[in-house]
């Protein structure tokens, strides 16, 4: 019997911490840059292994981030229930993690390298 690939639909992680931004402000019939500190907000987690940044709860909200996550068959895309079962933020970072293994083997070497 084939076990089934079953995944939350996301997975949101609230970073508590405060960012630069460079923001474009009008002044006297002029842009001009601003560099302004801004709560970073929400990182959503995807089950193919990608990621966003979400910055306040009314775009969480607006995205439907907000309510749990519905369990997904990932063969079928079947909703299946709604727990998580799974962290797919490690998913993200072991995919990250591997591939950085595979960048860091595959470097040029210098063909007259030993003469």
């Amino acid at each position: 019997m084939q076990q089934q690939n079953i995944k939350p639909r996301y997975q949101v992680e609230r970073v508590d911490e405060m960012v630069e931004e460079t923001h474009h402000v009008r002044e006297n019939d002029r842009n001009v840059e601003k560099t302004v500190e801004v709560p970073y907000g929400y990182n959503v987690y995807f089950p193919a292994g990608h990621s966003m940044r979400v910055r306040d709860d009314a775009e969480m909200k607006r995205l439907g981030f907000d309510r749990p996550p519905e369990l997904i068959d990932q063969d079928t895309g079947d909703v299946v229930g709604s727990t998580e079962p799974t962290s797919l933020k490690r998913n993200v970072q072991h995919r990250k993690d591997a591939s950085a293994r595979r960048k860091a083997h595959t470097n040029a070497t210098d063909a007259n390298q030993g003469s």
